[in-house]
């Protein structure tokens, strides 16, 4: 059975798995954001029309 303690470090390590990946989740939605970003950017250049 845990003990006090024990209790204690499950619910850290717990609540640190949560935030660890809602916080790889919002890393993944800015790396995909900056991606279309810099592709939207590469094809408005490509089609654009050159003088």
């Amino acid at each position: 059975m845990l003990n006090g303690i024990g209790i204690a470090y499950s619910a850290v390590s717990f609540t640190m798995v949560i935030v660890m990946t809602a916080f790889e989740l919002f890393i993944q939605a800015v790396q995909a954001y900056v991606f279309v970003l810099l592709t939207c950017s590469f094809i408005q250049g490509a089609l654009a029309e050159h003088h």
